[in-house]
C-alpha cells in the first residue's frame, strides 16, 4: 500500500513540473529525445552501413601475401594474408588479376644473408595473353602455354618493361582488352615500386638515372638488365644465351664481388664442321656508373657505325669459312701476327718455363 502511495506522489510531481515548464524546457527535452534516438539508430545501424560501404568500395585487383620463412628449412614461420580494401581472409581468386607472394627470410640464426624475394601468380587469362604477346619468344617458352608462377627478379618483364608499359597505356575501347591493360599497368607498377625483392626495387629507383644519360649508364650490380637473351653483343658479335646469375655474388668474407658472367654463343669451326659454340664473357667488378659503350662487351645496337661493322664482320666470316673449308692440298696461307711455335721430336722439347708465344712478323701457317 505504501509503495502505491509513493508511486502516485511521484506521478503527481511529474505532472506539476510539466505544467509549469517553460517553452525552452520543452524544446530542450525534445532535442534530447531526438539526440538519443539518433544515437540509438547509429548504434544499431553501424554494421549495415559498413556493409553497404564495403559493397561500394572498389576492391584491388592484386592480392598480397606475406610469408616469413626460416632460411635453413624453408618452412613458414609466420604467415600473414593481406588484401588492400578487403577484409576477408578467404578470397575468390577470380576477383584478382594476379597474386603477389612476398617471401621474407628471418636470418637471426643463419651466418649468410638470404635475400628476400617474391613470386607472382597470374590469375587473369587476358593479362596472361597480353604477356604472351611480348614475352613468348624468350628461352624455355614459359609464356607459350598456361600461366606459371613467375619468380623475382622477373627478368622477362624487366627486359621488355618499356614495350609492356607502352602497351598498357594504349587506348582501348573493348572492355576486356581495356581491363587487361589496366591489370598490366598495375602489374608493372607493383613490380616497379613494391616487388618484395630489395635489389629489384633498388634497380627501378636507379633506372631513370641510367636512361637519362647518352649513352645509357649502368652499375655493376645491374649488368644483367642490359643483356636480354637473343641480343647481339659487341665487340666481336656474340648472341646472348643467358646470364649465369642475375645479381653479382659477394662472399661476406670478400671485399669485392666476383666477376659477373654472361653466356653467349657464336659460330665456330669445331671437329670439321661449323656449329654454335658457347663462350663465357666476364665482367670485372667496377664502381659507380659506367657508359654501356665503355664495357668490354655491350649491345650491338649502341654501335655508331652498325652497317659498316656488319659488312666487315660478314667479309671476315666469309674469309674464315673459305679457310676452314679449304681442301688439304690448298691449306697453306700467308700469315702475319702472333703465332705459337710447335716443333716435333726430342729437339723440340722444352721445360715449361722455356715455352711461350713467339712473334713472327711474317710466316706461313697450315690449317
Amino acid at each position: 500500500m505504501e509503495a502505491k502511495i509513493a508511486a502516485l506522489e511521484k506521478r503527481l510531481i511529474e505532472l506539476e513540473v510539466r505544467n509549469k515548464a517553460t517553452p525552452l524546457t520543452e524544446a530542450a527535452l525534445a532535442l534530447n529525445e531526438v539526440a538519443e534516438k539518433k544515437k540509438a539508430d547509429e548504434a544499431t545501424g553501424d554494421d549495415s552501413k559498413e556493409e553497404k560501404k564495403d559493397e561500394h568500395e572498389p576492391v584491388s585487383r592484386v592480392k598480397v601475401v606475406i610469408t616469413r620463412r626460416d632460411p635453413e628449412t624453408g618452412e613458414p614461420i609466420e604467415k600473414e594474408k593481406k588484401v588492400e580494401k578487403s577484409k576477408d581472409e578467404e578470397f575468390d581468386r577470380e576477383k584478382f588479376a594476379f597474386i603477389l607472394r612476398k617471401n621474407i627470410y628471418e636470418n637471426k640464426f643463419s651466418p649468410y644473408q638470404t635475400p628476400n624475394g617474391s613470386e607472382i601468380d597470374i590469375v587473369s587469362e587476358n593479362l596472361w595473353n597480353l604477356l604472351k604477346k611480348y614475352l613468348g619468344h624468350f628461352p624455355y617458352h614459359m609464356f607459350r602455354e598456361d600461366p606459371v608462377t613467375l619468380s623475382s627478379p622477373y627478368d622477362h618483364i624487366v627486359y621488355e618493361y618499356d614495350d609492356l608499359l607502352a602497351e598498357a597505356e594504349k587506348a582501348e575501347e573493348d572492355e576486356e582488352n581495356m581491363q587487361a591493360r589496366k591489370d598490366l599497368k598495375l602489374l608493372l607498377d607493383t613490380i616497379r615500386t613494391s616487388s618484395g625483392d630489395e635489389k629489384l626495387d633498388k634497380y627501378f629507383k636507379m633506372r631513370p638515372n641510367y636512361k637519362k644519360q647518352t649513352p645509357n649508364t649502368i652499375q655493376f650490380e645491374d649488368l644483367w638488365t642490359v643483356f636480354p637473351p637473343g641480343m647481339l653483343g659487341e665487340d666481336q658479335v656474340f648472341v646472348v644465351k643467358d646470364n649465369q646469375m642475375f645479381w653479382p655474388w659477394r662472399d661476406p668474407s670478400m671485399r669485392e664481388s666476383l666477376p659477373w658472367k654472361l653466356d653467349a654463343w657464336s659460330y665456330d669451326w669445331k671437329d670439321g664442321t661449323f656449329s654454335r659454340t658457347l663462350f663465357t664473357l666476364e665482367f670485372q667488378q667496377f664502381d659507380g656508373h659506367l657508359p654501356l659503350t665503355s664495357l668490354p662487351f655491350y649491345p650491338f645496337d649502341l654501335c655508331k657505325e652498325q652497317e659498316k661493322i656488319r659488312e666487315e664482320l660478314i667479309k671476315r666470316g666469309q674469309k674464315f669459312r673459305e679457310i676452314c673449308n679449304a681442301r688439304n692440298d690448298s691449306r697453306l696461307f700467308d700469315y702475319k701476327g702472333l703465332s705459337i711455335l710447335e716443333t716435333k721430336g726430342f729437339s723440340g722439347m722444352k721445360q715449361d718455363q722455356e715455352a711461350g708465344i713467339s712473334y713472327r712478323p711474317t710466316g706461313r701457317t697450315q690449317n
